[in-house]
């Protein structure tokens, strides 16, 4: 009976996980579509239907990024490569909607996997208990579920996966602690090289599936350099040597065919944000720094002491490193880009949300209770308590420093949540054990333990209460679906369905270019972090994406500089080197702005629509836009994002020629002209235009709008209405004028 309790627990927690991932199945399928979970998916979507379409190539040059260059994804084509290499050979693959509904499966399923990993780690090195503690709380522990549940397509979610089982082939690894005594009676355990070559495999597979991984590898080998210095002899010490060197070795032979001969204009050949042969040089020259140590201590050069080898590791180590960075002076490039990326030295992460430290702002700290619960307060001590509890236990030390580096990295920038939370688990699940194991010699009566029992009860909902408030949004969904009611979207997903449905508004009313993958002979603008769901879903070439100045240094800058204009020909010039033809408007302007003025082009876009009017500023005097821009029309107007909000939260401009309209009234006679202005969603305005008839008796307008039915979500006027003092007319523009830049000659009026 106990044995199957035994094998029929990782099967319960990889339903428990999976269930626990499926909690948003009704935000994710929904009436009108599957809504993937974060902005980031879409580009993964797009990745994976290119590489079933194209298998087996990937799609590394993206003439859709940049645009007009186009550009490389920064990020490693492993994940979405092997996504498509497993659904290519399901029915009806080949249509975008099933395609995009069976990749929002793969997720949960590679979470629930971790989570039984996680079970197998725990287990091996402790016991049933923490095994089965640790991974229940890795099931419910919004801190990795989030980034596994349904519709989180993103690379991330394998990153935990692999890196949990470079951990335990790690911890494996050191836990091989073959003394001298045992040496003697096991020769031939020097031969045993499994665990190092499956640890030097998982490495590799960790940087492939993201490069940012080498944090987590190098944290672990900080542990294989301490575990080789104190090792206790000078044999046990050329056994650590040979196979740490054949970890290395393993893994830069793996990321060699990945890495090496990568071009990337704006990394170069060298660069550690993305793959290129600084990986490959890296592994390599730590493998041979480690098997130099060893065959020079194997031939009795300072080996006989743990002083002389500290020593001799020093210089061969230090001095590999100065033979590389003079060999190769870009390294040191690559490690300063590397630090940068790190330490949000540059613009681009200063403004990435996952950047962010975990406790800053106002929703810091709901942010880490959300995702790690209230044990994220005990993490220091926890670690401290364990390291004294198993300070003769290598393997385990190496988890704890692991851990600590992990969660110092996440404080600073959260984007580590996911890497760490495998460690936050089982510090859970080890403290938990711990402490029931020095409680249970004060438990001998039945009360005692029905008190233990409550009040640890008591304690854990307090630990796991603030994450699972997280997935309350997804039960009112289920609670919506079981009556019959439509489901909404949830947290970004709401955001993204706006931007979607703009996206899906191009697609349909633009002129397409000859495939998904390849452009048309313009570019659509707006904030970087909707570049994605604007390449995925509307399948048009964007200026700026989620990868920021990572791939479009130029177009990021140039964005900015476009919606801070303060006269509209400055903004057009800025488009023109980027054939600009319509800009996705909303509240974040570019979305890398530190605020924009009053008379910014921004606001004119965001706040008038385009139109002449007045914006008003709290405590401050308001500002009056005389004029209305002569060339952006509105083409796309979104319902708000809040009912109560009666600003809308997308609208899409055209850049138009804009029609010149040319006629003849009295010498410095004020003519007015109006458009009727109806969007589909929310309040209509009027296009409202003036101008000064010249010394001649010459008036000019430029104006954006036809008089012909353009768009479905936005009509207009049949006319528009030109009004000289008393005396009118109706004037009807063709869209051919607006188009070409025409001239169109206007009434003339008495003079």
């Amino acid at each position: 009976m106990h044995s199957m309790i035994r094998m029929a627990t990782p099967v319960l927690l990889f339903v428990v996980a999976l269930a626990t991932r499926l909690i948003s199945w009704h935000s994710v399928f929904q009436k009108s579509g599957v809504m993937p979970h974060g902005n980031d998916a879409f580009y993964h979507l797009r990745r994976i239907r290119y590489s079933v379409e194209h298998f087996p190539d990937t799609l590394g040059f993206d003439p859709l990024m940049n645009f007009p260059e186009g550009a490389q994804a920064i990020w490693p084509p492993t994940f979405d490569w092997l996504i498509a290499a497993f659904l290519r050979g399901l029915p009806g693959i080949d249509q975008p909607d099933r395609l995009e509904a069976y990749a929002m499966l793969i997720p949960p399923i590679l979470g629930a996997i971790t989570v039984v990993l996680v079970y197998f780690l725990a287990l091996r090195f402790f016991s049933h208990s923490v095994a089965v503690l640790s991974a229940l709380s890795m099931a419910v522990l919004p801190a990795h579920s989030l980034y596994s549940r349904v519709g989180a397509v993103d690379h991330h979610v394998l990153v935990a996966l692999v890196v949990a089982a470079m951990l335990g082939l790690a911890m494996a690894l050191l836990r091989d602690d073959v003394g001298e005594a045992e040496r003697l009676d096991r020769p031939a355990d020097r031969a045993r090289f499994g665990v190092p070559v499956a640890l030097g495999v998982a490495t590799a597979a960790a940087v492939m599936v993201w490069p940012g991984s080498l944090l987590q590898v190098g944290v672990l080998q900080i542990g294989y350099v301490i575990r080789l210095l104190t090792a206790s002899d000078a044999e046990a010490a050329k056994d650590w040597a040979l196979r740490f060197g054949v970890v290395h070795f393993v893994a830069g032979l793996v990321l060699i065919p990945m890495c090496v001969g990568n071009e990337w204009s704006l990394w170069g050949s060298f660069s550690a944000v993305v793959l290129s042969n600084f990986q490959p040089i890296y592994f390599m020259s730590a493998a041979v720094c480690f098997l130099l140590l060893g065959a020079l201590w194997n031939f009795g050069w300072a080996e006989t002491t743990r002083r002389a080898r500290f020593l001799s590791s020093g210089l061969v180590g230090g001095s590999l490193v100065l033979g590389l960075v003079l060999a190769v002076p870009e390294l040191l490039a690559a490690i300063s880009e590397s630090l940068s990326w790190l330490t949000k030295g540059e613009e681009f992460q200063s403004v990435v949300n996952e950047s962010v430290p975990l406790f800053e702002g106002e929703r810091g700290r709901g942010r880490a209770e959300s995702l790690f619960g209230t044990f994220v307060y005990l993490v220091p001590i926890v670690i401290v308590y364990l390291v004294r509890q198993f300070r003769h236990r290598a393997e385990v030390l190496l988890l704890l420093g692991w851990a600590l580096a992990l969660f110092a990295a996440t404080l600073v920038q959260w984007r580590f949540t996911n890497s760490y939370s495998i460690a936050h688990c089982l510090l859970i699940g080890l403290v938990i054990d711990s402490l029931h194991q020095k409680m249970t010699p004060y438990l001998m009566t039945r009360l005692r333990k029905t008190v233990a029992v409550a009040l640890a009860v008591v304690v854990l909902l307090a630990v796991f209460q603030p994450g699972l408030r997280s997935y309350r949004l997804h039960f009112d969904n289920l609670g919506r679906s079981l009556r019959g009611e439509a489901t909404t979207p949830v947290g970004i997903q709401r955001h993204a369905l706006f931007v979607a449905e703009a996206a899906r508004f191009l697609r349909t009313h633009s002129a397409a270019g000859p495939s998904p993958f390849e452009a048309a002979d313009y570019s659509v603008l707006g904030p970087w972090g909707d570049g994605h769901i604007l390449k995925a879903i509307g399948e048009r070439a964007v200026v700026q994406d989620n990868f920021g100045d990572d791939v479009a240094p130029k177009n990021f800058v140039l964005a900015e500089d476009y919606f801070s204009a303060r006269r509209e020909v400055d903004a057009l010039a800025i488009l023109l080197p980027m054939r600009t033809r319509y800009i996705l408007v909303r509240s974040t302007g570019s979305g890398h702005s530190t605020g924009y003025s009053y008379e910014s082009l921004f606001t004119r876009l965001y706040r008038l629509r385009g139109n002449r009017g007045v914006v008003s500023k709290a405590a401050v005097q308001d500002t009056t836009i005389d004029q209305p821009l002569s060339r952006h029309r509105l083409i796309y107007q979104s319902p708000p994002f809040d009912e109560s909000d009666s600003q809308p939260y997308i609208t899409l401009f055209e850049v138009v020629a804009g029609a010149e309209l040319v006629g003849r009234a009295a010498p410095d006679m004020t003519l007015r002209l109006s458009l009727e202005i109806t969007p589909r969603h929310g309040a209509g305005f009027l296009y409202d235009a003036s101008v000064l008839a010249d010394g001649d008796g010459i008036y000019r307008f430029r104006l954006p709008y036809a008089n012909e039915s353009l768009s479905p979500n936005v009509r207009v006027g049949r006319h528009y209405t030109l009004r000289a003092g008393t005396q009118r007319a109706k004037v009807v523009v063709p869209e051919s004028a607006i188009l070409s830049g025409g001239r169109i000659v206007g009434p003339s009026f008495d003079l």
